[in-house]
């Protein structure tokens, strides 16, 4: 870790870094602040899985420069065993990801000096989000769900579809771009967004490109936890199930305002 390590603005726009455990690194990707006065807050990004991670790249650096554009100092990272991150899937647990999560969290406060953080998860990364904002990262100070996986038995259902082989065929399991191992295939199942309820003081948002009923319960499930959700529609191109688009870059850019414009306290604009 690099502590305290401040960067002026317009200084560099993208440095890329490995933190972490030395013998198994995260990589990240710290964009730093380029307006003149940074705000309080940073941002970590937690990507989707597999094929979407894929489709989402450019949209999530995209977004990282546009926060960074609006004084947010920002981070990018892989999980272990994903990207350019170490790590081996057949001894991944969910539970790495998590603390992969909080970690980033904590080297983005390192090297920004900052003491606040907010977490913008996408997909399955708004899952493993929800879940380090309601355990090793309980005090980050807003959560934003991107057209977030809900349920992780629904996920796995979805993934079970496209698999490369039979879904019992052996321990580990191609699906989706991703290498699942049966432990974490279990760990997917049990993990349900609505019982990672954030704190009471974590300001939230789910935000979605299409209406889904699930989006709607997830907001309404935390609020009535104690944690003030707000849940908004911005229509846009998602197509997460459109499997002959994998190779399609998304780059949803009124999602990508909205999300900037919410974390800059601009509000967000949207067909509730």
């Amino acid at each position: 870790m690099r502590r305290g390590r401040h960067h002026s603005p317009g200084e560099l726009t993208m440095q890329p870094l490995l933190f972490g455990n030395p013998k198994a690194p995260l990589y990240g990707a710290y964009h730093p602040a380029l307006a003149k006065h940074a705000a309080p807050i940073g941002v970590v990004l937690c990507a989707p899985l597999g094929h979407e991670y894929m489709r989402t790249h450019r949209a999530l650096r995209q977004l990282a420069a546009m926060l960074a554009k609006a004084g947010h100092h920002v981070l990018r990272f892989d999980y272990r065993g994903t990207g350019d991150s170490a790590g081996e899937a057949a001894v991944l647990r969910l539970a790495d990801w998590i603390t992969d999560t909080a970690d980033a969290i904590e080297e983005l406060q390192d090297m920004a000096g900052l003491r606040t953080t907010a977490l913008v998860g996408l997909r399955a990364g708004a899952l493993i989000a929800a879940a380090a904002a309601a355990g090793p990262a309980r005090s980050v100070a807003q959560l934003v769900c991107w057209d977030p996986v809900t349920r992780g038995a629904t996920y796995l259902d979805e993934l079970r579809a496209v698999a490369d082989g039979p879904w019992d065929g052996g321990d580990i399991i191609g699906a989706g771009g991703l290498a699942l191992s049966a432990a974490m295939r279990s760990d997917l199942v049990a993990l349900d967004a609505a019982a990672c309820v954030p704190a009471a003081t974590t300001r939230t948002l789910v935000i979605g490109s299409e209406s889904k009923a699930e989006y709607a319960e997830l907001a309404q499930a935390w609020s009535a936890a104690g944690t003030t959700t707000d849940a908004v529609i911005v229509p846009c191109a998602g197509n997460w199930d459109d499997m002959d688009r994998i190779g399609a870059q998304l780059l949803p850019q009124a999602i990508l305002r909205a999300i900037t414009d919410h974390l800059s306290d601009a509000g967000v604009t949207a067909n509730a």
